[in-house]
């Protein structure tokens, strides 16, 4: 693992022994040597100070919001462990101190990883080489990566498995995801060249696989079409979007099996009975809530109710009564076009993919194949460094304009650590977006997870940015490893689960990996 200047990190982290993985927050993990009292002049001490963020919403931290340990092991130039501690969480806020006894030497190395309840590794790092001397403080750089691993699929490209561990499950081409508040993964999954296998999978906190739309693999029952239908007996043909409410309801992306011309629609499965989008629904079955002739590419749900989704190039609105209304973007725009920053209704999109909702209600689009992000203010005031009007689109990441062509290759490579307006996406497809305003964006054909702070830098969180071919990775896929050593193919869909947790929806490697933040 190199420590050298990260593209995960950002100015200010040198604090003694700090760690950062990217937020300019207080250090919550500092290593500091301290001065030794007396005349014993061969022995030194580290002294560790780690300040656990809180539990409560979702902030990138620097320590994974649900670490419940951290494990320090020191070791001498020739490998040996010549001091090892194991901190546990005390609380959500309340500092932990201790100290490592250590002889007088040079070349250290401390190496950290942090541990959840269940004793998984959420992140790991490793200091740069340092020296401990008699009555002197010393201070040494760490960087601590968040740790990516698998928690569906196998990369098998079929649909295999229910009521099996989800790893040990093959998806096909996972296009979205979602989780609800009780922390089970829901998994869009849009399985080419059969009617079987286009489903919604669910896995429970305890890794279990299931169907929860469409027939599971190997399952006998007829598909039944139209409203008031059990969820499990729905066919979905291309399920392209995902959203899911903090009580479990689903809200799909779909296109009509078998209709002619084309018909794509937008299906609610809730997690409860009563009047939704002005139809009685019951828990657990599937109704269209909208429908169109135009390809839907994805779907974002807001805490009231309220749908909204990609629509070729515009964005649709569809209110807790049923209503719909374009409300970016023109209505029948077939061509779309590289628009400027302006009102809602009169901009120009140009195949937009994924959508995600702050806190306030302001809306985030992957205008994919601009190459940028644009974003419709719903709450005035200044985000990402850009004054902002209600009902107005912007640009917040990805060259503009003229240069919107100006796409990742090997002329305009993308750079990290600049404003999001100066930096180069490719083809952009999914958000999510943090109570904090840090934007995840899955940079597609970069092959990688990049997130535009609120200060408007953009950074890469997870992934090499190796290249991919017919869906097989040509480099280790990474499990297990730093985030940034991953290797991601061609990743869609995102959402943000309990515990900061970030799903990835890893297309063509045909698993779901999730990433500790």
């Amino acid at each position: 693992m190199s420590f050298s200047a990260s593209r995960l990190t950002c100015s200010g982290f040198l604090l003694a022994l700090s760690v950062s993985l990217g937020a300019c927050q207080v250090p919550p993990l500092d290593l500091v040597s301290r001065e030794v009292a007396g005349p014993v002049l061969d022995r030194g001490s580290l002294r560790v100070a780690i300040h656990w963020p809180v539990r409560e919403g979702r902030r990138l931290q620097a320590v994974p919001r649900g670490a419940e340990a951290a494990h320090l092991a020191v070791r001498d130039p020739q490998g040996a462990i010549r001091a090892s501690l194991r901190i546990p969480r005390e609380g959500p806020e309340a500092p932990v101190s201790a100290s490592l006894d250590l002889p007088v030497g040079r070349d250290y190395r401390v190496a950290v990883h942090m541990t959840g309840i269940d004793g998984e590794v959420m992140a790991l790092g490793e200091s740069a080489p340092f020296d401990i001397a008699p009555n002197q403080a010393t201070s040494v750089p760490l960087r601590l990566d968040p740790i990516v691993m698998t928690v569906a699929g196998t990369g098998i490209d079929n649909h295999v498995g229910e009521g099996i561990p989800a790893t040990e499950a093959a998806i096909q081409n996972p296009s979205a995801v979602g989780a609800d508040a009780a922390g089970n993964l829901f998994i869009a999954v849009r399985k080419t060249g059969s009617m079987d296998g286009n489903v919604i999978r669910k896995v429970s906190p305890s890794g279990q696989i299931t169907t929860v739309v469409g027939l599971p693999p190997g399952s006998d029952d007829p598909y039944l079409k139209g409203d008031d239908i059990p969820a499990r007996q729905t066919l979905l043909n291309s399920p392209s979007g995902l959203a899911v409410s903090e009580d479990g309801d689903l809200v799909i992306a779909d296109k009509v099996y078998g209709s002619s011309p084309a018909i794509y629609r937008i299906v609610v499965v809730p997690a409860r009975s009563g009047m939704r989008y002005g139809k009685v629904m019951r828990a657990g079955y599937a109704y269209s809530i909208y429908e169109t002739p135009f390809a839907i590419a994805s779907v974002a749900l807001q805490a009231n109710g309220a749908v909204y989704a990609t629509v070729r190039n515009w964005v649709v609105r569809v209110d807790p009564l049923g209503s719909a209304a374009t409300i970016a973007g023109i209505t029948g725009d077939a061509k779309g076009g590289a628009g400027e920053d302006g009102p809602a209704i009169a901009s120009k999109f140009l195949i937009p993919d994924g959508l995600a909702l702050d806190r306030h209600g302001n809306l985030f689009i992957a205008d994919r194949s601009n190459h940028r992000i644009r974003m419709l203010c719903q709450v005035p005031g200044t985000y990402y460094g850009i004054a902002m009007q209600t009902g107005w689109v912007y640009s917040v990441a990805g060259l503009k304009a003229s240069e919107a062509w100006q796409r990742t290759s090997p002329l305009f490579p993308y750079v990290d650590g600049k404003p999001g307006l100066a930096s180069s996406l490719f083809f952009p497809r999914g958000l999510a977006v943090d109570e904090s305003g840090n934007l995840f964006i899955a940079d597609s054909t970069n092959n990688l997870i990049r997130r535009l702070g609120p200060d408007g830098m953009l950074v890469t969180v997870a992934g090499n940015g190796k290249p991919t071919k017919f869906g097989a990775a040509q480099e280790a896929l990474g499990d297990g490893g730093s985030s940034l050593d991953a290797t991601f193919g061609y990743p869609g869909g995102l959402a943000i689960g309990p515990l900061g947790a970030l799903y990835v929806a890893d297309s063509t490697n045909n698993r779901v990996r999730r990433i500790r933040i």
